[in-house]
């Protein structure tokens, strides 16, 4: 198009978005990398807040981002060209006695708002937090019984095994909702042990009490998640001592290697 025609046509150009490439060219070897993420803000469903808002705020579209690659060498300072700003540690040995840094630029669009002008919408305020996430493992619970379904050296579930394990995980929920009598979201030490009653675990007070001080957080209360982690943990500890019962007296015999493997489950 001439330069002519665009200006007898259009008075407003807008620009939406930029490539990372117009802030210079490329060095040699490297390059940036462009990724988009998809999500949406739905009033009422998983549109959080800012971050003071910390019973919603957990609700709004998250994305997990990896930086790999450090950046190339250059003459630029510590910080880089844009003084710290968006810069991750990146994993990799140190360059000269630095930490190595990978650069990363992020923005949002809000999509179709613009056609929308019209019908008196504006842009929305938005904004995103930068994180980073520490490396904390699971609760083993889930994995130990994932173990136990898969075999010694399985990594994989056979169907068989998934339903049988998907067959767990909806029966506990339903325990929990049948014995969260408050509709709390959480148990306290007495629907704990109903609860626990209900999923065939009969346990004594001493037991119960254990498990209750083991699985509880700060407000002495056990959700979901923590209830799911705790039958799973008892139904492999109960599966695997089945297997060393002596006779029918609920006595379990083991070699002190037996022992050793069954301390790995509590």
């Amino acid at each position: 198009m001439e330069l002519q025609d665009f200006l007898r046509h259009f008075n407003t150009v807008q620009i939406c978005s930029l490539s990372p490439e117009v802030l210079g060219p490329s060095p040699a070897g490297g390059g940036w990398h462009t990724h988009i993420f998809q999500g949406r803000w739905v009033r009422g469903f998983n549109s959080g807040g800012s971050q003071p808002a910390a019973e919603t705020f957990w609700t709004n579209p998250q994305f997990r981002l990896t930086l790999l690659e450090p950046d190339e060498e250059d003459d630029e300072d510590e910080d880089g060209p844009w003084g710290g700003w968006g810069a991750a540690g990146a994993r990799g040995p140190a360059r000269g006695g630095r930490v190595p840094k990978c650069t990363v630029l992020l923005s949002l669009i809000q999509r179709n708002r613009r056609c929308l002008r019209a019908q008196g919408l504006t842009y929305l305020t938005v904004g995103f937090h930068v994180f980073q996430a520490p490396s904390i493992p699971l609760d083993l619970g889930l994995k130990l019984l994932f173990q136990e379904l898969a075999g010694e050296h399985g990594r994989r579930l056979a169907l068989h095994h998934f339903q049988q394990l998907w067959g767990h995980l909806r029966e506990w929920q339903a325990i929990f909702d049948k014995f969260d009598q408050d509709a709390s979201g959480t148990m306290n030490s007495h629907e704990l042990r109903l609860a626990l009653n209900a999923a065939g675990f009969h346990l004594n007070n001493q037991l119960t009490q254990a498990l209750t001080s083991r699985y509880r957080d700060s407000r002495l209360r056990v959700d979901l998640e923590r209830f799911v982690s705790c039958v799973a943990q008892l139904t492999c500890i109960f599966c695997h001592c089945s297997q060393h019962l002596d006779g029918g007296e609920g006595v379990i015999c083991l070699t002190r290697q037996q022992w050793m493997e069954m301390a790995n489950f509590s």
